[in-house]
């Protein structure tokens, strides 16, 4: 039986219709010919994120990855588990790249919705889980997405929240003036996550354009993201890079019950600064904040 797309009631701004061309021209993350569901076990696994989220959500947990993109994360979560993952993007043909993959693969536990996150048009108090990694910062109203997001999910429930970093970004930044003066090939040569790809064109293309390309993106701070936490009476429990007393190998499910509510230490401007120089800046200058709603 094919799976639905669900077309949720949804407004699109100038802003947001430039992204969305941008991802049906430029689906990612890509998939490759080869990929199956070991495939994506495998890649999931490899972030210590995705892979500490999956062992404490993978049994009747509800989960929503907002921004999905081409599903590959939800696909993930669903692989293995009796979890309802709902995959929700603003991009269509994004959607039908997850939607062909998940029925090739016989994943029938995710549900697909096309909408966009500014429009507060999903169930409220719902899901166990909401990932909202690496996309708010590509909305016209980054604020108003992850206030939204929030209200989707259950008292008690985890919240995880990845931005595009002020300081972490700075080389992306310098990359991106020379992918508009001297193009691809420049970047073929220096971006060092390029360059770790083999030889497929696909990969390569998606990511150089998903990241010197991109029609609308910010970049934010450990401090604004701590008072959006605030704001909104979501505990803080851990970020990665970390600037709190639990790092992401220590959470677990008591921390989670717990929901004591960390404070970043005096050194974290000192972290968002090292991003420039370490792998995080390498990757892209993202950061991520782990809150539990009260």
């Amino acid at each position: 039986m094919p799976l639905e797309i669900i077309k949720l009631k949804s407004k699109y701004d100038v802003k947001t219709e430039r992204v969305t061309n941008f991802y049906s021209a430029n689906p990612f993350p890509g998939y490759k010919s080869i990929d199956n569901k070991s495939t994506i076990l495998k890649k999931g696994d490899k972030s210590l994120l995705s892979k500490k989220i999956k062992n404490l959500f993978k049994n009747k947990k509800k989960i929503l990855e907002v921004g999905s993109g081409t599903c590959q994360l939800a696909s993930y979560f669903a692989i293995g588990t009796n979890n309802q993952v709902f995959a929700l993007d603003a991009t269509y043909r994004s959607l039908e790249e997850g939607r062909n993959f998940a029925e090739k693969n016989n994943i029938n536990n995710i549900k697909f919705m096309h909408g966009n996150i500014l429009d507060n048009n999903i169930k409220k108090d719902y899901f166990d889980l909401v990932w909202c990694n690496g996309v708010l910062h590509h909305t016209s109203d980054p604020y108003l997405g992850f206030v939204n997001s929030l209200s989707y999910l259950k008292k008690n429930g985890v919240i995880i929240v990845g931005m595009y970093n002020y300081y972490g970004r700075f080389t992306t930044k310098i990359m991106q003036i020379l992918f508009k003066i001297f193009g691809k090939k420049i970047i073929m040569m220096l971006d060092p996550i390029v360059k770790e790809m083999k030889s497929d064109y696909n990969d390569k293309n998606a990511w150089i354009e998903d990241q010197y390309n991109h029609p609308l993106e910010k970049t934010y701070t450990y401090k604004e993201i701590s008072e959006w936490f605030k704001k909104n009476n979501v505990s803080l429990i851990s970020t990665i890079p970390n600037s709190t007393k639990i790092n992401l190998n220590e959470l677990d499910q008591k921390i989670i019950s717990e929901a004591k509510n960390q404070e970043i230490n005096k050194y974290q401007f000192l972290n968002e600064i090292m991003m420039i120089f370490n792998s995080f800046g390498k990757d892209g200058g993202l950061f991520v904040f782990i809150g539990i709603k009260k």
